[in-house]
């Protein structure tokens, strides 16, 4: 997939720590995924969070997707991967993506800073 390796990780928790502090970097980030996520309104909302995963002690950086209906857009995620790589290179750093449910969305104590806009006729 255009050079970007996706992995699906099998995890059992994730802890949410909270919101990614908003630097130039995450700034620059967010803009260029929300250009992508215009051209694929599949992408509900997105949230870029700081988690923990169950058995690990390192915080790790996660970009939370809630998607339009119940299937995850393969498509986006794709993108999205290529987009991270294209600004960070080959430096070591990872982006985790963690499809996210209504569920899961209510929790969280941050807003999303991206937020799908249907527009409407009539």
């Amino acid at each position: 997939m255009d050079g970007v390796p996706i992995e699906a990780m099998e995890v059992t928790a994730i802890e949410v720590l909270g919101e990614q502090p908003n630097g130039e970097t995450e700034r620059e980030f967010k803009r260029s995924i929300s250009g992508i996520f215009r051209l694929h309104p599949t992408v509900a909302e997105a949230y870029l969070m700081r988690v923990r995963y169950s058995g690990q002690g390192d915080e790790s950086v996660a970009l939370g997707l809630r998607f339009v209906g119940p299937d995850v857009d393969e498509q986006v995620i794709s993108e999205t991967g290529l987009a991270f790589r294209t600004m960070f290179g080959g430096g070591g750093q990872h982006l985790d993506i963690i499809p996210l449910d209504e569920d899961s969305v209510e929790q969280l104590e941050f807003k999303p800073f991206y937020v799908v806009r249907f527009e409407t006729t009539g």
